[in-house]
């Protein structure tokens, strides 16, 4: 007798305890994730605890903004440059063709206020699509102009007080003298 006294206790016990975990699982509670955004979507695909209907939950912060970011060369359709202030990511696609026109491009995107651009490098071919990501717009300006050089001088891009751009070679005297380099 002792047996089916326990066991129906048991029985009793376990069916409580599962009605009242259904009524804890539904409660929704709010995490503390930097900047994020809840946002909710219903989907088939809902947890496997029996008679629950919670949709899913997906938090959108500030890493899976930056990680969207980073990948932004991979995913990009037909834009030619990235600029986002906030997160401080700024990337630039070249094209076939010459140093210039792809640097000239870039200062047109970078610096939209740019009062004109100069070159004083000889010409240089740019031979495929390359895409370039950075954290300032001067490290993307580097990374373009970098592998380019004329009897082991680098390129240097810089402006003028006025707001001109310029690229010549480092040991450029006149250029040098009275340039502040970007």
């Amino acid at each position: 007798m002792k047996f089916f006294r326990y066991t129906g206790m048991a029985l009793a016990i376990g069916f409580c305890a599962t009605s009242s975990f259904a009524d804890v699982v539904s409660v929704t509670k709010s995490g503390s994730a930097v900047g994020a955004k809840a946002v909710v979507v219903n989907s088939p695909e809902l947890p496997t605890i029996p008679h629950i209907s919670q949709p899913k939950i997906i938090v959108e912060d500030q890493a899976s903004k930056l990680n969207q970011l980073k990948s932004w060369c991979e995913l990009r359709t037909n834009e030619r440059y990235l600029i986002d202030d906030n997160y401080r990511v700024y990337g630039f696609v070249t094209r076939k063709g010459s140093l210039q026109e792809n640097v000239e491009d870039l200062v047109k995107a970078f610096y939209p206020k740019n009062q004109g651009f100069i070159d004083k490098t000889q010409p240089h071919s740019v031979v495929s699509e390359v895409c370039v990501l950075g954290r300032t717009r001067k490290e993307v300006i580097q990374r373009i102009i970098e592998p380019y050089r004329f009897k082991k001088d680098s390129i240097i891009f810089g402006n003028f007080q006025n707001d001109i751009a310029v690229m010549f070679y480092r040991n450029d005297d006149e250029m040098s003298s009275f340039l502040r380099v970007r």
